[in-house]
């Protein structure tokens, strides 16, 4: 039996036929869970525990039945034996980063009325430049001002925040940045939006946090009046989205897949 400790992290028995996979979260597990062989299991961490703990627990320890996989986000990730990181930003990012155009198409059966290409174009392109937009804006923030109490808290959940995203979505342009700048001054900020440096940060291309993407594509749907099976919240929508991606092939198109299917052997 082994045990697995965090500061934060409730501790979890394996069972000696058992071997664990820790991600970071309900969508890692479903689609982990779609792949892995007879002998290993997949737990999801709690919201509370982190990825932080998990790689501080990692470093300290030398595993030989556990391994991890979390979100890559916007860190300098260490390499650290038997700890992977997802491709893009998270699972989400990365599986619609992954998926083809005919996947993303055959999930558009989420979206009522509306056909197969249309989705691609009008609303899965647009959504995806704006995520990545918003992403580059939020590693700024991250960079560029080392003083969290500082730094712009996350207010996406804020409605205003579509207001800055709607013409960008509309018109496939740029955030309004003054605007941006503008709204979190009148919240009591002090920042000055290099914009200029912003632009050129853009070295990034489709890479975002997925649940930024469903948020502003929720948003987006709810601003052109375009129905939905998961219409009260993002998160519903979210979950729909990653469960019909498990019946694709994306997932052994990435990185993490095939680098712990050749160094571990636990996935299919």
């Amino acid at each position: 039996m082994q045990t697995i400790y965090c500061n934060n992290m409730n501790s979890h028995r394996i069972n000696k036929n058992k071997k664990i996979i820790y991600v970071e979260g309900i969508n890692d597990k479903a689609v982990f869970d779609n792949i892995i062989n007879n002998g290993w299991i997949v737990i999801p961490v709690t919201k509370n525990e982190g990825k932080k703990e998990i790689v501080r627990s990692f470093k300290d320890n030398n595993y030989s039945d556990i391994i991890a996989i979390v979100d890559k986000d916007y860190d300098n990730n260490e390499v650290i034996n038997n700890l992977f990181y997802t491709d893009y930003n998270d699972i989400e990012s990365t599986a619609i980063n992954y998926m083809n155009d005919y996947e993303i198409k055959a999930s558009s059966n989420i979206i009522e009325n509306i056909n197969n290409d249309d989705f691609k174009i009008k609303i899965i392109n647009p959504v995806l430049n704006v995520s990545t937009e918003f992403s580059n804006l939020w590693r700024w923030f991250n960079n560029n001002i080392k003083d969290e109490t500082k730094r712009p808290k996350y207010l996406f959940n804020d409605y205003n925040w579509y207001s800055f995203l709607k013409n960008s979505l509309n018109n496939n342009s740029s955030i309004n940045y003054k605007g941006v700048e503008s709204l979190y001054n009148n919240l009591g900020y002090n920042i000055n939006i290099d914009y200029e440096k912003v632009m050129n940060e853009k070295t990034y291309p489709n890479e975002f946090r997925g649940h930024d993407f469903f948020q502003i594509l929720y948003y987006f749907l709810k601003e052109k009046n375009i129905s939905h099976i998961y219409s009260s919240n993002y998160q519903l929508l979210e979950k729909k989205f990653i469960e019909k991606s498990l019946n694709y092939e994306w997932i052994k198109r990435t990185n993490v897949y095939n680098e712990i299917k050749n160094k571990i052997g636990c996935f299919k």
